[in-house]
């Protein structure tokens, strides 16, 4: 019997959509949302030299590994209040309590944290704008995103973990990722990871990339009608769930 209780593939489409937009654009500032400890910052910070924000919503963890990055210790969310996070001081921390034996079988904590919109928190600490967002904060993506709709207007590429199944609880679909990124102008370009647990996909982290500068590295659509795909989710719009 093949065990594969987690496993993941990295693809690689992420570093290579990011080095043809640096071909053109500018990229001066990056978010890493969902930080964890710091280690996707890690991975890239040598590769790509930029303004590093990392933000991380569990308060129990040490400072990022990395020394000239930016650590913000802040829950993000869709708007400012009070919230329930599910933490086990890991990278399952999230408001909604994951589908694993992780939390059935383990000690289980649930914190209040105090949530900010991430759009109020850059004005107000004066940061910049992202050029490229990398989020994984365990189904809330969405809730983050739609308090930092200014944020991810200004970005030219958004990596963002998306899940195939139901893999937290009350957490959105896969369909709700796609409406919510093409109603906003983004396409999804490629997959950069894929996560498998016991023989399933659970999450794919995908690449989103601003339609005008999908346009600009890709050129002109040969086959698809981008505008069609894109007014279908903003007519759809009434169908997606509100975060």
């Amino acid at each position: 019997m093949i065990s594969l209780m987690y496993h993941y593939f990295t693809l690689g489409m992420f570093e290579m959509l990011l080095n043809e937009i640096k071909k053109t654009f500018e990229v001066n500032c990056i978010y890493d949302i969902g930080a964890h400890k710091g280690e996707w910052t890690l991975e890239y910070f040598q590769k790509f030299t930029a303004e590093y924000h990392l933000f991380e919503a569990n308060p129990r963890l040490p400072d990022p590994l990395l020394s000239g990055a930016h650590w913000h210790n802040v829950a993000l969310s869709s708007e400012k209040g009070a919230r329930q996070f599910f933490c086990r001081d890991g990278t399952g921390d999230s408001f909604y309590r994951e589908n694993t034996k992780n939390y059935s079988n383990q000690v289980e904590f649930m914190l209040q944290v105090e949530t900010v919109k991430l759009d109020h928190y850059v004005f107000e600490r004066k940061l910049k704008d992202p050029d490229v967002i990398k989020i994984d904060t365990q189904g809330a993506e969405l809730d983050i995103l739609s308090g930092g709709l200014k944020c991810l207007a200004n970005s030219k590429l958004v990596l963002c973990e998306v899940p195939v199944v139901p893999f937290n609880q009350g957490a959105p679909s896969f369909d709700d990722y796609l409406k919510f990124f093409t109603m906003r102008s983004f396409l999804p370009a490629g997959v950069d990871v894929l996560h498998l647990i016991d023989g399933v996909v659970v999450q794919l982290d995908i690449v989103f990339v601003n339609q005008s500068v999908h346009k600009t590295i890709i050129g002109e659509s040969k086959m698809l009608n981008i505008s069609a795909i894109i007014g279908q989710s903003i007519n759809h719009s009434d169908k997606v769930q509100v975060f």
